[in-house]
């Protein structure tokens, strides 16, 4: 089963390079190979985890649960009782539509059209008394709210779990994830995540999960 969903930011948002440039920013967004800002997929991932991780934590919905465990794995300390899941996320790009537009203009109004998808925040430490700290004071690179990015995933064939509850609990998950990135403390990366296309449906649990539910 293959879906596309939509990452729409609400605030500004932060997914880290991990590199500063020095100059205008300590920490610079990640980009793609055509220099577009972009989510890698184990960071899309990672937002569906806590989402369907938060599902699972639902009183008495045992199933939710155990369905986490078969879409994105499991995790212990003892690798010999892991398993993996069957899902796969692809990065979050800007869509296709655009990506070719801003691709097919030449390079100086390509990188204005970047600029305007950036913005700068400057930060800085506070001790318990309210005064910041010496040398605390660094600035991000930013994307800037309403910008959205697509990304692919991939979920293998599940005898047990048909197309259509798939995609209602992949909507429900999608619809679980508040925010993304780093700073999130700080009020950033706010956003709606959806699956694209898809209309939302009642759905009945499958079989063998019914019975897990208290």
């Amino acid at each position: 089963m293959q879906r596309k969903i939509v990452i729409k930011f609400l605030s500004e948002w932060q997914v880290s390079s991990g590199i500063g440039d020095g100059y205008l920013a300590d920490n610079k967004i990640s980009r793609d190979s055509n220099g577009f800002p972009y989510i890698p997929g184990r960071a899309v991932k990672g937002a569906l985890r806590e989402g369907a991780n938060l599902l699972a934590r639902c009183e008495g919905r045992d199933d939710l649960k155990k369905v986490s465990e078969i879409i994105f794995g499991t995790a212990s300390q003892d690798d010999k009782v892991n398993q993996a899941g069957i899902i796969r996320v692809g990065g979050a790009h800007l869509d296709e539509g655009l990506t070719s537009l801003l691709n097919s203009i030449d390079s100086d109004a390509k990188q204005e059209a970047l600029k305007d998808m950036i913005s700068y925040r400057s930060e800085t430490k506070l001790k318990e008394d309210k005064q910041v700290v010496d040398g605390s004071l660094r600035r991000l690179e930013c994307g800037i709210p309403e910008l959205e990015l697509e990304a692919d995933i991939e979920i293998e064939n599940n005898q047990d779990l048909s197309e259509k509850w798939l995609d209602s609990y992949l909507s429900a998950v999608c619809a679980a994830v508040k925010s993304i990135g780093g700073e999130r403390a700080r009020g950033l990366g706010k956003c709606k995540i959806t699956v694209k296309g898809l209309e939302q449906n009642k759905v009945e649990l499958p079989e063998v999960l019914k019975g897990d539910v208290q």
